[in-house]
């Protein structure tokens, strides 16, 4: 899956829309490559990256690093 700013400026839109109104955004089973651009942009913490989607609803395990 490719993303570019057009892709990740909704996701940190959502993201700050949700941490408004007291809710949260996050992303299950991305890609290697989107998981470096969250790294390398610092949004790791804004947008936390999960392996499943039952990691991300739990919120409580550690998003796992990139891998590159």
């Amino acid at each position: 899956t490719f993303a570019d700013a057009r892709g990740i400026s909704p996701l940190v839109s959502a993201s700050t829309s949700a941490a408004l109104r007291g809710g949260w955004v996050r992303l299950a089973r991305v890609s290697d490559r989107l998981r470096m651009i969250l790294d390398i942009t610092l949004l790791t913490k804004k947008l936390p990256a999960y392996d499943t989607v039952a990691d991300a609803v739990i919120g409580t395990v550690k998003p796992p690093a990139c891998k590159a």
